[in-house]
């Protein structure tokens, strides 16, 4: 990527539509091998700024700030059983000469809004820093639909629904990465990282029904769905890596990370209760989150022949979503439906050990691993009020 001219221009999300088995739609939905069934690391680890919307933070990072994007159809061992169409992980910046370097980027057009990132690397001595931090604002867009869906009776057309109105949404986003290190001497190395993503959206649709039976109008009415939507993620988490003398590629990683994320959604439904038209008012709520401890040892040996890698990760995930509905009654209140309130609860423990070998070859390669899970899950669930 850095090598691309164009990153100088195009934002990290442009620069993805240029990888090979990577493809992003037109409402900006990243597929690889046109499936969504895979796992995007940053800089080789899952990110609160990739875990819920990733476009939206891709569109306001810079092509600048990716050194390469790999494409890891086949992962070996070393990575976790999720993402079952393989893995994309991203490559940030980090410059490691001695001194300050910054930069500022921004742009706007009249569809994706406004984007801005600041960039800072700084190195001195045996402390280093580089991180970024930007954003970006998508302006309320809308569109207009048409829709018409005929019923028939031996090719007669007995009735008809007619649906017309508009769309709309917005859409604002926050993110930050930072990355402190500490060089002891040149075989310790101390990381300390952050990750920060806030985002917020605004959507919802205006639409007119007609309903009728024969030429007899039987519904007739106007509904207005207004919503909006709030995500934040966070990422802590050290790092200790040590060398050893009789090879610079031989390494032991030790790796604890903290994420925390919370999220809500909530949905505001009226009608002007017009002809044929029953359902009361309404309001949705469901509020969710996740916390999450990861634990990791990384050791790589390499020989002249053969580079072993072996380790192990223990995972301790706990998650709730709690959902409610409240509906308007007569008197202009709204009532809690017990009938629409579910609080869940979700813990997950998975524990892994994995050792894999590469061996080389004067014109090939082959690889082979193995790797044990075992996961524990436990949840419950509560309906009603």
């Amino acid at each position: 990527v850095l090598a691309d001219p164009e990153s100088k221009v195009l934002t990290a999300l442009d620069m993805m539509r240029k990888v090979p088995m990577v493809s992003v739609d037109g409402e900006d939905n990243i597929k690889l091998r046109g499936t969504g069934n895979y796992k995007i690391l940053l800089n080789g680890k899952e990110s609160a700024l990739m875990a819920k919307n990733p476009s939206d933070v891709l569109k306001s990072m810079p092509g600048t700030n990716i050194v390469r994007i790999e494409v890891i159809t086949t992962p070996p061992a070393k990575y976790d059983a999720e993402g079952l169409a393989g893995i994309i992980n991203i490559i940030t910046q980090k410059k490691g000469d001695e001194g300050y370097n910054g930069s500022i980027n921004s742009n706007y057009n009249s569809v994706w809004g406004t984007r801005a990132n600041l960039n800072a690397t700084i190195k001195q001595g045996k402390f280093g820093f580089n991180g970024y931090v930007g954003g970006g604002k998508r302006p309320e867009l809308s569109n207009d639909f048409n829709n018409r869906t005929d019923f028939l009776n031996n090719e007669v057309v007995v009735s008809t629904i007619t649906q017309n109105g508009s769309r709309f949404n917005g859409r604002t986003n926050k993110y930050a990465n930072s990355e402190l290190s500490f060089e002891a001497d040149s075989l310790n190395l101390f990381t300390a990282v952050f990750n920060y993503y806030d985002g917020n959206g605004a959507q919802g649709n205006r639409q007119f029904t007609e309903a009728r039976e024969g030429s007899a109008l039987t519904q007739s009415y106007n509904t207005l769905n207004n919503g909006t939507t709030a995500y934040k993620g966070l990422d802590l988490g050290l790092d200790y890596q040590l060398g050893f003398k009789r090879s610079k590629d031989q390494l032991l990683t030790i790796s604890y990370k903290y994420s925390n994320s919370d999220g809500k959604q909530f949905n505001d439904v009226t009608s002007d209760h017009g002809l044929g038209y029953i359902q009361p008012d309404y309001k949705q709520y469901n509020n969710s989150g996740s916390k999450e401890h990861t634990t990791q040892l990384d050791y790589v040996h390499p020989t002249k022949l053969v580079t072993i890698e072996a380790g192990g990760k223990m995972i301790i995930r706990n998650s709730y979503s709690n959902f409610n509905t409240d509906t308007l009654v007569t008197g202009g209140q709204y009532i809690t439906n017990a009938d629409q309130v579910n609080n869940f609860i979700y813990s997950q423990d998975v524990y892994s050990l994995y050792n894999s070998y590469q061996v080389k070859f004067s014109k090939y390669t082959a690889k082979g691993g193995l790797r044990l899970e075992r996961t524990i899950i436990d949840g419950s669930s509560v309906s009603g009020g």
